[in-house]
């Protein structure tokens, strides 16, 4: 048998409990049942109340979307606190289920994954249409609403498109990487993914420095600094880079140039040995672009511009690269 995709039969409960109106009472997520769990990122039994970003790719959408994925699970990181909790939640927001009207009670939904994309694709059924009755037929093996389907029988699934695409980020989503590095002992990182995700749509996809970008279509030369460089043990949070063109960010990460903060102002410093370089020259004393509005907690911290000025700065003259610290 092939690989199986991980599916259910939705309910009121998870839904918000709608009334006549249809619009939900409280809010809403989709239950993943124990058997379905494999498909999802794997989450911590000590932390908790445990959560994951995760990008979703909804039917044919053309772009995936940020979600939260939690794991209330007191009864293993908590045990005695209240209620002894272990359930697994995907909430929804307004981008992927939009004013709370796409999914419905009685409606098929079926996940998959991809390793090497690490996006969760959301296929979604509804009764009366094609493929909802032969699903229902072809499960593999299931628990109450909850089942497992072969993946031969479902549409197939452009994953390297997917791949290439930055996801959709809705507010609550950067409400909570917000909360993330206002507590640091929280020891949340973000993926390699997510992280270029927030940082470049932080600078409205635009080089900090310079304000500029190629963009064809989907395609553009802007990607995700690390200011406290990932080798080093820096961390993969958005407050810890600066969307850069691919010129400079080589250059920012041999050490050409570098940062100050003075009065709340980053701004670019370029190495003395490279200031015959007009690329670089020409960008000497430059203000960064600043994240505004609901980003501005995404600003570079002080600590990491720091760090970066004292082992990175000036680099290229001894070593052809970051390396391991």
């Amino acid at each position: 048998m092939s690989k199986c995709a991980y599916g259910k039969v939705l309910g009121t409960n998870e839904l918000g409990s709608t009334g006549e109106t249809g619009k939900p009472q409280r809010g809403t997520f989709i239950l993943i049942a124990t058997i379905g769990r494999n498909i999802f990122p794997p989450m911590s039994k000590i932390d908790f109340n445990d959560k994951q970003l995760i990008s979703i790719l909804y039917n044919d959408d053309p772009k995936p979307t940020i979600c939260t994925y939690v794991w209330h699970n007191s009864k293993f990181s908590k045990p005695g606190f209240g209620k002894a909790w272990d359930e697994t939640r995907l909430y929804l927001n307004n981008i992927i289920h939009p004013e709370h009207m796409r999914f419905k009670v009685g409606d098929i939904i079926i996940w998959r994954n991809n390793s090497e994309s690490n996006i969760l694709h959301l296929s979604h059924f509804k009764p009366n249409t094609k493929h909802y009755d032969q699903i229902l037929e072809q499960k593999v093996s299931k628990r109450g609403k909850h089942f497992l389907i072969d993946e031969k029988i479902l549409p197939t699934i452009n994953w390297d498109e997917a791949s290439k695409l930055s996801p959709i980020i809705p507010e609550e989503v950067i409400e909570e990487v917000n909360s993330w590095m206002e507590d640091e002992s929280s020891g949340k990182q973000l993926t390699s993914q997510m992280f270029r995700a927030f940082v470049t749509d932080a600078y409205g996809n635009k080089c900090a420095i310079t304000g500029d970008v190629i963009r064809v279509g989907d395609l553009m030369n802007i990607e995700a600094a690390h200011i406290w460089p990932l080798s080093h043990d820096g961390p993969m949070m958005a407050d810890n880079g600066i969307a850069m063109d691919r010129n400079l960010h080589w250059a920012f990460d041999k050490g050409m140039f570098t940062l100050k903060i003075e009065e709340g102002c980053c701004s670019v410093v370029v190495h003395p040995d490279c200031m015959d370089n007009e690329m670089l020259s020409c960008i000497d004393g430059n203000e960064l672009l600043e994240p505004q509005g609901i980003y501005s907690l995404f600003k570079p911290k002080s600590e990491y511009v720091e760090y970066h000025r004292k082992e990175i700065f000036g680099l290229f003259k001894t070593s052809g690269s970051i390396g391991k610290k």
